[in-house]
């Protein structure tokens, strides 16, 4: 066996060499007093010819090391990207590097043989495909991380907004009722029938407030759990801003503090009117057979129509504000909108030419032959902003005229608190006999109350309707030119081309196909098992002469040279690995197939998403005109009742209610929609292995993503029908090392990324022909199978 002293080295061709020192003194005690020295310097050099031996065999470790590093950085990279779009869309966590060591620990280079032990199999990389469809049964699926927090912040912003528009839907129904209350009813069911609208309408207010209030829980449930996934303590106080998608505030911040303004003054001043109507009196007239009302002067009344003088101030103040800042912000708007309009005509283009093109074909991502062809026809796009800006300047007229009614009003008040009569045309007449009255009338409270109700009470509720009506207007101008300003970033890709630039970039894929190329490669470690011992042997000694241990000469010296062989005749349980070994190889070569399948289908389910946004993209952006002109048509049958004198409809409340709904709903539809569709184009630039994401984290956005982006050696990848347009890795030549190259050992055989493997169905010559179960000899195998047969 080996000295206890040696020094040994073994070789890159499988050579042992063997050199030890072996040294023995005797001293006897009793008798002669004698003492003896033996030292013996050998030699061994073996040399195996067959088994055991070559680069190929005895350097596999070394390369599978090698090879696994690389795997890992490539994993590592692909996590990294992976982790961006986790935080940033929610998308679920791509798998690290991981270790390949053995149930025992170490490096997972132990006891190697072959396959065993889980080593080396196309298993062991974990793959993984996108399957991003549709769940919850939504039509547009919610998005996590970061887009996702936003995409809430915006929904609860709409939902805040959708309250104002029901506050300012109650405030009217309310000014109608205290409108009745002043007239005489022509029938006995027109105030309960008010009332009634504004029950509906308050509980409308009710319920949208309380969901807004789960709403803001939710999210904040989900800010905590976004501060988990960063590692953040969830008490920690985090603020999400991301200006990504301010392009979906499709109402202006100030526009809607305008309204607001003109809402809290309304409010204001109905609440005084409501307290001047409960200091009045009513009044039975016997000869005419009708009631009216009185009011003395007082302090407390001329106290109640001061404080109406003082609301009126911030009137002056909300109708300068939409003069000087919100006309010229809707403006600039309409100039977006001009801009933006030559991209929404390409894209409707597009989008048609893609729906037409796919309509009568039997296999496509997404039928869609239901679609309306009115959908995406470019007819009125370019005359919108003209349209809209004739508008604006028609609300800027009146907006303007809005001055005289406020300066009006307040000398009216003043009148008015100084207990001074008002002419007939400083005021309105709702009865449309309001000079006629005054000049019947002889009594001095019925005609101060009727001049309180026509030159207070209704000109200042006329004004502020009028002005929230024009605020309203306005906001449909701004959140129209805004929704028809929005596009979606381009994503024009077959998934042919798809799979084609996946297959060139993505880490993954890669690490698959060398993982395959290792399931390969061990076969031919494990035949080498089957071979016969066949060793050329070296091998010496020395001795030294006497009794001194030093006096080592080449006279006593040995060499031996000499061939050791061991025929192959038991070789059961190596034969039984080479099987295990085969067949290891054939399930590695299929989940290879199932890796391109997934991948395939991964690739499809996002381009069939995208597709499904860019359709319904358009839907809701039409979805959100038509609920906006659901709230104009609503206003304008107010309009028309308030101006025959009659009573809001028995569905009015509903009415308004269900179009401020759909409007809130289509408006979230089409932020989700936009989201989703973003989402779904980061998880693309993922999948295609395109994605770059630089040192701090920050995805570097490519923008419109086609295949004429991804071009190969200048040229697409795939003509319309299909047909390849440059070669594929499937066409490129094997790649055979060669045996003799000193750099076997530092092969890697992904140096090039065009390779692929496109391995045969089985070895031939692996079975004996016609003997089922027999394996013919390892050099028939080897011979019978080159690498060239399998290119690596």
């Amino acid at each position: 066996g080996r000295r206890p002293f040696s020094w040994q080295r073994r070789f890159a061709t499988g050579t042992d060499l063997i050199v030890g020192f072996a040294n023995s003194m005797t001293w006897e005690l009793s008798g002669p007093d004698t003492q003896t020295a033996t030292t013996l310097l050998d030699f061994s050099l073996i040399q195996p010819l067959l088994r055991g031996g070559g680069r190929d065999v005895i350097l596999e470790r070394l390369t599978l090391a090698e090879r696994i590093l690389l795997q890992n950085v490539r994993s590592f990279e692909r996590y990294r990207t992976g982790f961006y779009l986790t935080v940033t869309a929610g998308r679920q966590a791509e798998p690290g590097p991981s270790r390949r060591g053995g149930l025992f620990g170490g490096a997972g280079l132990e006891g190697f043989s072959g396959l065993g032990g889980g080593f080396g199999t196309v298993g062991n990389v974990q793959q993984r495909a996108v399957n991003a469809g549709f769940g919850g049964g939504g039509a547009v699926p919610n998005v996590g991380g970061i887009l996702g927090l936003i995409q809430s912040q915006l929904q609860i912003r709409n939902s805040e907004e959708n309250i104002t528009r029901l506050k300012d839907n109650l405030l009217r129904f309310e000014d109608d009722l205290r409108e009745q209350l002043t007239k005489i009813a022509p029938s006995q069911d027109t105030i309960p029938s008010q009332q009634l609208q504004v029950a509906q309408a308050r509980q409308a207010l009710v319920s949208a407030q309380a969901q807004l209030l789960a709403a803001r829980a939710n999210y904040e449930a989900t800010l905590d759990n976004f501060k988990v996934t960063l590692g953040l303590p969830p008490y920690l106080c985090v603020e999400i801003r991301d200006p990504l998608l301010d392009q979906f505030n499709l109402i202006g911040t100030n526009l809607i503090g305008r309204r607001n303004d003109v809402a809290n003054s309304r409010d204001a001043i109905g609440q005084i009117s409501t307290e001047i109507l409960g200091l009045s009196k009513v009044e039975n007239e016997p000869a005419a057979g009708q009631s009216y009302r009185t009011i003395e002067m007082n302090p407390e009344l001329k106290g109640r129509l001061e404080s109406i003088g003082q609301a009126a101030e911030s009137i002056v103040q909300t109708h300068r504000a939409i003069l000087e800042q919100d006309i010229p912000e809707v403006e600039l708007d309409l100039e977006r909108l001009r801009a933006a309009i030559p991209n929404r005509q390409k894209q409707l283009a597009r989008l048609r030419e893609i729906y037409e093109t796919e309509r009568d074909l039997i296999c496509t991502l997404l039928p869609s032959d239901g679609l309306d062809d009115a959908l995406f026809s470019t007819v009125g796009v370019e005359e919108l902003p003209d349209l809209l800006t004739d508008e604006l300047a028609r609300l800027k007229e009146r907006s303007i005229e809005y001055g005289n009614q406020i300066r009006n009003l307040q000398m009216d008040l003043r009148r008015l608190a100084d207990d001074q009569p008002i002419s007939a045309s400083d005021a309105p007449d709702p009865d449309g006999n309001q000079a006629a009255n005054q000049v019947a009338s002889t009594d001095p409270a019925r005609k101060r109350f009727e001049g309180i109700r026509d030159g207070a009470i209704l000109q200042s509720q006329d004004l502020l309707a009028a002005m929230a009506e024009d605020a309203l207007a306005l906001q449909v101008i701004q959140a129209r030119a805004r929704t028809e300003s929005v596009v979606l970033p381009d994503v024009d890709l077959a998934p042919q081309d798809a799979i084609e630039i996946a297959r060139r970039n993505r880490l993954d894929w890669m690490n698959a196909r060398t993982s395959m190329v290792d399931s390969w490669r061990a076969i031919e470690v494990v035949a080498d098992d089957l071979e016969s011992f066949l060793d050329l042997v070296f091998q010496g000694d020395m001795q030294n002469r006497n009794d001194n241990p030093l006096s080592l000469q080449g006279r006593t010296g040995r060499l031996r040279v000499g061939l050791q062989w061991d025929s192959a005749l038991t070789r059961l349980q190596e034969r039984n690995r080479y099987r295990q070994v085969l067949i290891e190889y054939q399930q590695a070569k299929r989940a290879f197939y199932l890796y391109e399948d997934a991948v395939w289908q991964g690739l499809r389910s996002l381009l069939r998403n995208i597709r499904f946004s860019q359709y319904n993209f358009e839907l809701q952006r039409y979805a959100v005109r038509v609920a906006a002109q659901q709230i104009l048509v609503n206003e304008d049958l107010r309009q028309i009742r308030e101006t025959l004198s009659q009573a809001s409809g028995p569905t009015a409340a509903r009415d308004s209610v269900s179009a401020l709904n759909d409007l809130l709903q289509a408006q979230n539809t089409f932020l989700n929609v936009w989201v989703f569709h973003e989402g779904q184009r980061r998880s693309l630039d993922q999948e295609l292995g395109t994605i770059r994401v630089d040192a701090e984290g920050i995805w570097d956005d490519p923008g419109s993503i086609t295949a004429a982006r991804y071009m190969i050696d200048g040229q697409q990848m795939f003509a319309p029908d299909g047909t390849p347009l440059s070669p594929t890795p499937f066409d490129l030549p094997p790649y055979c090392p060669d045996p003799s190259n000193t750099q076997f050992e530092t092969i890697d055989m992904n140096t090039n990324p065009n390779m692929v493997i496109e391995a045969p169905e089985a070895i031939p010559g692996q079975f004996g022909p016609g003997v089922p179960g027999t394996v013919t000899p390892a050099q028939e195998v080897l011979e019978q199978a080159s690498p060239n047969d399998l290119p690596r």
